[in-house]
């Protein structure tokens, strides 16, 4: 694999060469969007970075909002124009807005050769992110997608359990959860396994590749429901329900059959990690941010997870033109 397709190394990246030469610069980072994720990485990043394995030389240079606020705990509010000129010493920007913005934005960092981190799903169709990931290629930089739930202590020990069990019989999990304000607008955040695309990373990410099957989703005004069919390479079924309504608070069940007879569902106690990750990070976002640096620093290789980014947004397409010609879904 070329640096460039998963990783950037030193040869690519003239701020690591300096890094590597022994004289220490600062990696100036910038934050675009107050949502969130984006206000948890604008707490932790400046008191944290210093302190985490790769991200030692990172300083938040600003963050940029839609609302005229200022400065933050000593970060100062940034206009984005500012942010996206070529040459500046802005290395790297993190998109944490909503999701339709998400391809603009990163499409314009990657042009003037900055890495991109982008909060899931990066972009909304996986033709858009093959051309981002081509582009960030042909730069020489790092085009990343977060997804903390691929990396908490939970879904790890999780996967590991999987593992250990037979082949797949089959597989259900529901997921409920409310609305924002945008994500039950589809053109703001894409179909609902667009914006739930980790439910489609996680799955895939433990049982293999998967092949859509069918997809019904109905969306009134006070509720949404999707429910899609899958399987794996061996015809086993794997099925995910996601319903949103106004008042619904986030909860998640899950049954995993095996063909020897086990099961594995919400209620299976798992293998505790925090001794084995004590020297990660704590906050997700922050352990992802890691992630995303030691990547940018040639330390890590992110090819299977811009593998998974494409297949599984190739799947959210599939299930939601399933969708538009299922007559039994209210669009």
């Amino acid at each position: 694999m070329s640096a460039t397709s998963g990783s950037v190394g030193a040869s690519q990246n003239p701020e690591m060469a300096t890094a590597a030469s022994g004289t220490c610069s600062l990696f100036r980072v910038a934050l675009v969007g107050l949502g969130i994720a984006g206000r948890a990485r604008l707490r932790d990043i400046p008191k944290m970075a210093p302190l985490i394995k790769g991200c030692e030389r990172v300083q938040l240079a600003g963050f940029v909002s839609r609302r005229t606020l200022g400065e933050i705990d000593g970060v100062p509010q940034m206009d984005l124009d500012d942010v996206m000129k070529e040459g500046n010493d802005i290395k790297a920007v993190i998109i944490s807005t909503e999701n339709a913005r998400h391809e603009e934005l990163a499409r314009r960092a990657l042009q003037v050769k900055k890495h991109v981190l982008v909060d899931y799903p990066i972009v909304l169709n996986a033709s858009a992110a093959k051309q981002l990931q081509g582009l960030a290629q042909q730069h020489g930089v790092l085009c990343y997608e977060e997804d903390i739930a691929l990396i908490t202590d939970q879904f790890q020990a999780l996967k590991n359990l999987v593992k250990t069990r037979g082949a797949l019989k089959e597989a259900s999990v529901s997921m409920q959860g409310g609305f924002n304000g945008w994500i039950e607008d589809f053109s703001a955040s894409g179909s609902p396994f667009h914006s739930g695309i980790n439910l489609l990373q996680t799955h895939v990410d433990m049982f293999g590749d998967l092949t859509a099957s069918s997809c019904e989703i109905r969306r009134t005004e006070n509720e949404i429901t999707a429910k899609a069919v899958l399987h794996n390479t061996d015809k086993r079924l794997v099925t995910i329900d996601i319903t949103r309504g106004p008042q619904m608070t986030r909860a998640k069940k899950f049954r995993y059959e095996f063909t020897d007879g086990s099961v594995i569902d919400e209620t299976t106690e798992l293998e505790d990690l925090s001794d084995a990750n004590k020297d990660k990070p704590k906050p997700l976002f922050m352990r992802d941010f890691q992630q995303f640096m030691l990547s940018v620093n040639g330390d890590r290789d992110n090819k299977y997870n811009e593998w998974l980014t494409i297949c599984c947004l190739q799947l959210a397409d599939d299930l939601y033109a399933m969708a538009q010609d299922n007559p039994r879904s209210l669009l």
